[in-house]
């Protein structure tokens, strides 16, 4: 499946994907805040993706590639940690720095919460969280802007309506 927006094409993560999502998880400006670390190898990239393609099958989970017409891919947008009994899912994100300002995150993520039923197995409404570092502000700003409430710890959380 694919989504599309006025200026993205999101689309499962393939192993063919794997040198670009290990140069963007090695760029120092996001590892800086992922959970992955500061130096992800070629072996644990094909390991997340191995992971990212069982999630997607058991409906818990689904990591996009964010692309665009230019510059190919740019970035990814991921739901993980699919709670069914707590009807809630963890999105994750992370976007090539030369892309920041634009707002396409932002349209990604819209994307991803306008489509979320189609990426994974739920019915009825779900809490949407996300994972931020205090430090990373652009991040805490996108999620604020898209809805999103802080709770005690560094989660944020939003409810989607689903229809």
């Amino acid at each position: 499946m694919q989504l599309l927006t006025s200026r993205l094409l999101l689309k499962p993560i393939t192993y063919r994907d794997s040198a670009k999502l290990h140069a963007l998880l090695n760029d120092p400006l996001i590892s800086r805040y992922n959970d992955y670390g500061c130096s992800v190898s070629q072996l644990d990239v094909r390991a997340l993706i191995q992971w990212d393609l069982e999630q997607s099958y058991l409906g818990l989970g689904n990591r996009l590639t964010i692309n665009c017409k230019i510059n190919g891919m740019i970035g990814c947008v991921g739901l993980y940690e699919y709670n069914r009994a707590l009807r809630e899912v963890y999105i994750g994100f992370e976007l090539s720095p030369s892309q920041w300002g634009m707002g396409l995150m932002a349209e990604a993520i819209e994307c991803v919460i306008s489509n979320i039923s189609q990426l994974i197995d739920v019915k009825g409404n779900i809490n949407l969280l996300a994972r931020v570092q205090a430090d990373n502000l652009r991040s805490v700003k996108l999620l604020e802007r898209q809805g999103f409430i802080k709770l005690e710890s560094n989660d944020y959380s939003k409810l989607v309506m689903i229809t």
